[in-house]
């Protein structure tokens, strides 16, 4: 983070450079009635280290019923669900820097998700992947991405927009 610029304060043209700091920018997302799919920024994981605490930290800013996220080891999806007393029950599954969580609620609200993911290589599994990519390019389409992973290798992209509440698939 380092910005330069040129200026002629001393009477002739030089190079300055300053180091930058920016402030961390802080993620709202606009969680639906129904279904929204979230992913799990560090800002997140730092409060929340599990499903269970997370459902609590949610209860009080909207009603969230259920999060569920996909275990590509055993091929399932892992579900924990709050009840309208708080209590929780289900799968308490750890939270992972840009996971995909797919949360069911009742209500509509603005929800801070903590700082900006940070950008990570996506790593693959051989069949069903749920995953978040936080860092997507301008103008990266699916097409692209499935170019990039092998043709040959992919079957279809997904994404779910939460506006429509559709999966768009390419």
């Amino acid at each position: 983070n380092r910005l330069v610029w040129q200026d002629n304060r001393s009477g002739s043209w030089q190079i300055y450079f300053t180091e930058v700091i920016l402030p961390p920018v802080p993620v709202l997302y606009n969680v639906k009635e129904g279904l929204s799919v979230i992913a799990v920024t560090k800002g997140m994981k730092e409060s929340y280290a599990n499903a269970f605490s997370l459902l609590s930290g949610w209860r009080g800013q909207f009603n969230v019923r259920s999060i569920l996220v996909f275990d590509p080891t055993t091929g399932e999806m892992l579900q924990a669900d709050m009840d309208i007393s708080g209590a929780a029950s289900g799968a308490n599954f750890s939270l992972t820097e840009n996971m995909a969580l797919m949360v069911y609620s009742d209500s509509s609200a603005a929800v801070s998700l903590g700082d900006m993911p940070e950008c990570v290589p996506l790593n693959f599994n051989t069949g069903f992947n749920l995953i978040s990519v936080p860092c997507v390019p301008d103008n990266y389409t699916a097409f692209m991405m499935i170019q990039s992973m092998g043709v040959d290798r992919t079957i279809s992209i997904a994404r779910y927009d939460n506006t429509s509440g559709r999966w768009d698939t390419a």
